[in-house]
């Protein structure tokens, strides 16, 4: 028989040669893409993963979401904070909740900006949520309640977040910013038009307004009035609009911002007006000529947002 010696091709760095006339069966070509220097998106997405998206992205996986992993981020830095404030005034003491010097878990010092004065009134801001936090699932069916007696019980369930349970005062400076920030990890997974997480909202804007962080301030401000935008007319939703344009007004003007806040109040002034005369009470504005003054409150409360252009 006769042997054909066969001759490996010849390699280049791009793969094996095809043999001089022998058709190499190819798969279909694929669109052209344009080269990666067109597309810088692409060149960061590949240098963040290089450079530790993955590690990221299992840490944002823990904490649940991205918005929930920031959260928890920004209340350990304000805890963190609250206690370097506190230090000179909490030596040698221990929390009147959980009797220790140090955090069991956490491992956090104490806080105390209160009226509290002496021995007492120490306290972990840990310590502090985790009763809140028993107090208002207690009360949360009254959160909606017809009744005064429902209101009040659910206000006191719900000024835990922001007072002493001792002296009954609220909490302020870097302790107060902590207590937002609780608050808002706490209540943060809720649907948006939940009253316990708009409460949570506001309460964090409070904290964010104790602790200085003004810029914070108005955008949580502004998440509020946008999720409030969304929610049907009503008379308690105009009432949460004015309320947020208030504490708007009150930022522009800690922020130097004089001329906004000063247009903001004067709004959320006609705004009210016109609540008040559709509630059927004392309108500020009878003072004013008859042909300028508000309508008589009619029989049904209208449902136009026009009301408020």
């Amino acid at each position: 028989m006769r042997r054909i010696a066969i001759e490996s091709t010849p390699r280049d760095r791009n793969g094996p040669v095809s043999p001089p006339g022998l058709r190499r069966l190819r798969r279909p070509t694929r669109p052209h893409r344009p080269a990666m220097r067109e597309m810088p998106h692409q060149i960061l997405q590949f240098d963040h993963w290089r450079l530790g998206h993955k590690q990221v992205c299992k840490k944002i996986h823990r904490g649940g979401n991205a918005d929930k992993c920031d959260a928890n981020k920004s209340y350990k830095e304000a805890v963190a904070v609250a206690v370097e404030k506190c230090a000179d005034d909490t030596k040698e003491q221990t929390c009147y909740i959980c009797t220790e010097a140090v955090h069991w878990k956490t491992k956090e010092g104490l806080v105390r900006m209160c009226a509290c004065r002496g021995g007492s009134g120490f306290v972990h801001v840990s310590c502090l949520t985790e009763q809140a936090k028993i107090l208002v699932e207690g009360a949360e069916d009254l959160a909606t309640g017809t009744t005064r007696a429902d209101c009040d019980a659910f206000n006191v369930s719900w000024g835990k977040w922001s007072h002493c349970g001792l002296c009954e005062q609220q909490f302020h400076g870097a302790v107060r910013c902590a207590l937002g920030w609780a608050y808002w990890k706490t209540y943060l997974g809720r649907p948006a038009w939940d009253t316990i997480k708009y409460l949570a909202a506001q309460q964090l804007s409070g904290g964010l307004h104790e602790g200085g962080r003004l810029p914070e301030e108005l955008a949580c401000l502004k998440s509020i009035l946008e999720v409030l935008s969304r929610q049907p007319f009503s008379a308690e939703q105009a009432s949460h609009v004015v309320n947020a344009k208030m504490n708007m007004a009150g930022c522009y003007d800690a922020m130097g911002r004089h001329a906004e806040a000063l247009a903001l109040e004067q709004e959320c002034e006609r705004q009210r007006a016109v609540l008040n005369a559709l509630a059927g009470k004392h309108c500020p504005c009878r003072e004013i000529p008859r042909g300028r003054r508000c309508r008589p409150p009619p029989d049904k409360y209208p449902g136009e947002r026009h009301l408020f252009g």
